[in-house]
């Protein structure tokens, strides 16, 4: 048989950074406000401007430990807002690879409203640009499918023209 330290279940251990925003937020007097994809935090400032409890914000990889990219923590990210009651969520996914200004010419386009997930003539470069968008887009998605469930409010920053609209995860 298999050793008995191999059956007994134990903790994943987590990035001490991942415990501290846990704290960080269930610490936090309601409501509270997320901010996440932020860009300069303007609605962070704001919001904490008017005394609003505000949660620290997340980008993509601005800080390593806080990836959105990496599975477990979007998991972590997911049971936070599951759990502990986050009434507004902020999201503004980079939209780069979706906008308009960008996919309005054939010349330089990399999705189409028929081919939103991104067109089939791509570069290796092109490919990558369009697969980074596309993960962001679902975490994003995933982030805003918990926040619904959770029944609590979210945003999701997009232009009118935005591909990722069409985007079906999103």
């Amino acid at each position: 048989g298999l050793p008995r330290e191999s059956v007994i279940p134990c903790a994943v251990p987590w990035p001490q950074a991942w415990s501290d925003l846990v704290q960080q937020i269930r610490g936090l007097s309601r409501p509270v406000m997320w901010e996440i994809f932020p860009g300069a935090c303007v609605l962070t400032r704001a919001f904490a401007e008017f005394g609003v409890s505000t949660a620290p914000p997340l980008d993509a990889g601005a800080v390593l430990e806080f990836n959105l990219l990496n599975m477990t923590f979007l998991a972590v990210v997911v049971g936070i807002v599951g759990s502990h009651g986050i009434d507004l969520i902020h999201l503004a996914p980079p939209c780069a690879t979706f906008s308009i200004a960008l996919n309005g010419c054939a010349a330089t386009r990399l999705r189409t409203a028929m081919e939103p997930e991104g067109i089939g003539a791509l570069n290796d470069k092109q490919r990558h640009q369009v697969e980074l968008g596309n993960a962001l887009a679902e975490a994003a998605a995933t982030i805003v499918a918990a926040q619904h469930k959770a029944s609590n409010h979210f945003q999701l920053e997009q232009p009118e023209t935005s591909l990722m609209t069409q985007f079906k995860p999103v």
